[in-house]
């Protein structure tokens, strides 16, 4: 387990190196540098070294992630405890690494305290419409998203949440508010330590603990929740669900599992993944307690559902960036169908590593696919930790942070957009390999 050092080590390295970057540049980025919480956004040559010095420090944190990857999968921890501890002491260093970077690359934080303000002042958060002035928090959001900033597109339950945090730090100001919201996705990814140890217990001891080294310990996933990111809020509520169901039965599962949608919207999609590996009574429970938690996720989230189709409609729509869709429509179609097919045929024989392949198949899809979005991912590659598409996926979770590329730098040509969405999806590539060349035979 020594290799587990290397993770908090390298983030930390990136925060410094950033830090450094950003000191021999603070001319040129001034006034983004006064802001509460710097964002590289279109920062141009300074973007782009800042992003790389993260970047090295990814890199190192890479080698301790997969050698420790690799050893959970090849040995029975004999202390289970301590491993667990282990993996979230390695967790806790990692994340406190990332948050003293002194610049992140997203701006959604901000964009999660402006919803928990508007909810505060009685405002409609999935109203899309320009702010008031003379707000601290909307201000603050105003200039790094423009006003209106864009619709909310999170569950109801997030927002009570963002209502709460910025209720917590308004003495603080903003700088307060973003903390309080960053260390919650800090504490949410911590939860997912013994949450993922508990959820993948009927899979056996070792691949239990490699669920929850896989999922917690990736330096992006760190990273990502350093960012403030909600995904792992959600992820927590669904791996609880998962982890109760032998206890409480699958129409609680089912329910807790649907109710992450509250948070985010994946979470359906968990819920009809659990649904569709239930067998008779099983799958009567758990439909029913998928129902309950859908049914009442709608009657709460309807009339923001409302508000954002409305808001889509009149404008406001992203662009594909770095991903397989930036490419071509045509070439993205092709590589999806097939991921698809061969993925249901995978489930057909029986194989888990089906599921894995459906889930690179959503991945490769996605417009936009953004750093954190990885974090939905790695659940899912932890059911079959010795197959390719489990290799792939933990190649993707690395190189689809090349999305972070053009928020960094600033708007990018066709050609250097389409260059960027073949290498961060150059992983796919392993699927034509006969073996996995990552976790497949751990030493």
């Amino acid at each position: 387990m020594k290799a587990i050092v290397l993770i908090p080590i390298g983030l930390a390295i990136g925060s410094l190196l950033e830090a450094a970057v950003l000191r021999s540049s603070s001319r040129s980025i001034a006034a983004a540098l006064a802001q509460p919480l710097p964002v590289a956004t279109s920062w141009h040559g300074v973007g782009l070294a800042a992003l790389g010095a993260l970047t090295l420090g990814f890199a190192i944190s890479a080698i301790g992630y997969v050698a420790i990857a690799r050893l959970l999968l090849s040995v029975d921890i004999p202390r289970p405890r301590a491993a667990l501890g282990a993996i979230a002491g390695a967790s806790v260093l990692g994340l406190l690494g990332a948050f003293l970077a002194p610049a992140v690359i997203s701006s959604d934080a901000y964009a999660y305290a402006a919803y928990g303000e508007m909810a505060a002042r009685g405002i409609d958060a999935y109203s899309h419409m320009p702010l008031p002035l003379g707000d601290p928090v909307f201000a603050a959001a105003i200039w790094q998203w423009g006003n209106p900033p864009p619709v909310c597109v999170y569950g109801p339950l997030f927002v009570e949440i963002a209502r709460v945090c910025v209720a917590l730090g308004a003495r603080g100001g903003i700088v307060a508010q973003l903390v309080i919201l960053r260390a919650l996705a800090m504490l949410a990814l911590l939860a997912c330590v013994p949450l993922a140890y508990a959820a993948f217990a009927p899979l056996g001891r070792r691949t239990r603990m490699f669920a929850a080294g896989f999922i917690v310990l990736n330096p992006l996933t760190i990273w990502s929740a350093a960012e403030g990111h909600n995904d792992a809020l959600a992820l927590a509520i669904v791996l609880a669900g998962f982890a109760g169901y032998r206890r409480y039965g699958a129409a609680v599962a089912g329910t807790i599992v649907a109710l992450a949608t509250t948070i985010k919207a994946p979470g359906a999609l968990a819920a009809i993944g659990l649904l569709a590996v239930q067998r008779g009574k099983a799958f009567t429970g758990a439909l029913l307690g998928v129902t309950i938690g859908l049914g009442l996720t709608t009657l709460w989230f309807l009339p923001g559902i409302r508000e954002i189709v409305a808001a889509s409609a009149h404008g406001g729509h992203y662009s594909a960036s770095v991903s397989l869709l930036a490419i071509g429509p045509a070439t993205a179609v092709v590589i999806v169908t097939i991921l698809a097919v061969c993925g249901v045929r995978a489930l057909l024989a029986g194989r888990a590593d089906g599921w894995i392949l459906l889930a690179i198949a959503v991945w490769s899809a996605l417009p936009n696919p953004q750093p954190w979005y990885g974090l939905w991912f790695l659940p899912i590659a932890a059911l079959a930790p010795h197959s390719r598409a489990a290799t792939v996926v933990l190649a993707l979770s690395f190189t689809t942070a090349l999305r972070y590329v053009p928020d960094a730098y600033g708007p990018l040509g066709w050609g250097a957009t389409a260059g960027l969405s073949a290498v961060a999806f150059a992983p796919l590539l392993a699927l034509l390999a006969p073996k996995s060349a990552i976790l497949s035979h751990p030493q």
